[in-house]
């Protein structure tokens, strides 16, 4: 998974960011959590990003290719929490 790094005012970018998110994988794979509502129903149900890849298998991308391996796991749990 991608590292990313909180620092005490929030989240800092390696190198780049994307629309506020660590990079583009993150921020599109946060957009389909809260935009398609099948991702989002699973998202209800996980309890960290981990558990909603499970729920997620066998897919391991957005529909728009976004490796979910690539994706900031600190943001991505943040983004699961906030469904909950």
């Amino acid at each position: 998974m991608m590292m990313c790094f909180l620092h005490s005012g929030g989240f800092t970018m390696n190198d780049k960011g994307y629309n506020g998110w660590t990079n583009r994988e993150t921020w599109n794979i946060a957009l389909w959590i809260n935009n398609d509502e099948d991702w989002y129903t699973l998202s209800r149900d996980a309890v960290d990003f981990a558990d909603f890849r499970r729920l997620m298998r066998p897919l391991d991308d957005t529909p728009d290719g976004a490796k979910f391996a690539d994706g900031c796991v600190t943001e991505l749990d943040e983004v699961i929490r906030e469904n909950t």
